[in-house]
């Protein structure tokens, strides 16, 4: 039924609740993890936060032209980026030759429809596409060559391996599963033909929303893996052993939500009313976004629906920095490009993409160096820039 103007409700009840294998919560008393506060938000200089950078442009040949990086992932030295216009994967080396291509779009029994998501398999060198349309999941090597393709009888979303098993992620929307064992859970564990086997993360929600909370997970290479449910105030660690919240958040400068306020919770898309928008102006912080796990730091993107918050926290210092990007002190140009949201880790470096034009309107603006000079050399020609760096953690009393 076609009408003028479509409104889509969900409502999000209760925080999500942390349980292992044998699904016994984790409570406050057997909680041994990392407490982290959400302090004031600190004035920073963006030339003093970020102290190195490489440039990377990738190369651009009848066949490698991108459109965006919708996702990016690093393995070995290579980048693996998904172009989501083009419906594609594309390998780089990690100085921007190009290398392979997956593009097998189409309806045969060894073709996705669509890439809804895709990671990598560390332990063994692959690649897992997600296609939630067709409920199918592809494995590909490292370079690009399909090896599996397996029937799902649910729709995938963010798919991960661990100890030979898959690990599927969701934090969306409730009657998406036929299984009900697989409702009101944020993680199932399936076999490696796909079929479920249990859950885990327990979720009390009746209904759940989908705000970019599959974003929500940082797969390491040594094969831990960190996940935080939508609207969650704890990152759990999950292991071949089982699940156990290892970061929560104490929040000392910005208000949260507590549980009767989740279950009354509205998001209303297209419609002047919007719950979670009102909320953020209230001084209210929406918990749900990026997590990067450095070895010296992690980093934690609260990315609401107005605004962002960012938070880095040094493993060394046992201390946290809330950054609001509109608020950092410095050159106009460089807070711009730097304070986008990352797009991965590697080597305890960031990595970010900006926007083509971004860095050709910028470019008179930029300090001199070698950034300027790259700006300077890219047109609408290129492909998507990619900058790595690195950051200096200000001292406790700066």
């Amino acid at each position: 039924m076609q009408t003028k103007k479509l409104i889509f409700i969900f409502f999000i009840i209760t925080l999500s609740h942390s349980s292992c294998h044998n699904n016994k919560p984790v409570t406050e008393s057997t909680f041994t993890g990392t407490a982290i506060t959400i302090n004031s938000p600190s004035k920073i200089k963006i030339e003093d936060f970020i102290v190195d950078y490489d440039t990377i442009r990738l190369e651009v040949l009848d066949n490698s032209v991108l459109d965006n990086i919708s996702l990016l992932h690093i393995m070995n030295d290579k980048f693996f980026i998904l172009d989501k216009r083009h419906t594609s994967i594309y390998i780089f080396s990690k100085d921007g030759k190009f290398l392979s291509k997956i593009n097998d779009q189409g309806n045969g029994p060894n073709e996705y429809v669509n890439i809804s998501s895709f990671e990598l398999d560390f332990r063994n060198n692959c690649i897992i596409l997600s296609d939630s349309f067709s409920r199918r999941i592809f494995i590909y090597d490292e370079s690009g060559n399909q090896q599996k393709v397996i029937h799902l009888e649910f729709q995938p979303a963010t798919i991960v391996t661990q100890n030979e098993v898959f690990l599927n992620f969701y934090s969306g929307i409730k009657n998406l599963y036929d299984d009900p064992d697989m409702e009101n859970y944020n993680l199932h564990r399936l076999d490696s033909l796909g079929n479920f086997i249990s859950s885990a993360i327990f979720n009390e929600t009746d209904r759940r929303i989908n705000i970019a909370s599959t974003t929500s997970i940082c797969y390491k290479q040594d094969g831990t893996l960190l996940y935080q449910p939508v609207l969650g105030d704890t990152i759990y660690q999950v292991t071949g052993q089982g699940v156990k919240a290892y970061y929560t958040f104490i929040f000392s400068a910005f208000k949260q939500l507590n549980k009767k306020q989740k279950k009354n919770l509205e998001y209303l898309y297209d419609n002047k009313s919007n719950d979670l928008l009102e909320k953020e102006k209230e001084g209210y912080l929406l918990s749900w976004g990026e997590i990067l796990d450095l070895d010296d730091y992690l980093f934690l993107g609260f990315s609401g629906w107005d605004r962002k918050v960012y938070l880095y926290y040094s493993k060394q210092k046992c201390q946290s920095i809330t950054v609001i990007p509109e608020q950092v002190q410095g050159n106009e140009a460089l807070k711009q490009i730097f304070m986008s949201y990352p797009k991965a880790t590697y080597n305890d470096k960031f990595y970010i993409s900006p926007h083509l034009m971004q860095l050709m309107e910028m470019k008179d603006d930029l300090p001199e160096g070698k950034l300027k000079t790259f700006a300077n050399n890219t047109n609408y020609d290129s492909n998507p820039a990619i900058i790595s760096f690195s950051i200096k953690f200000p001292d406790e009393d700066e």
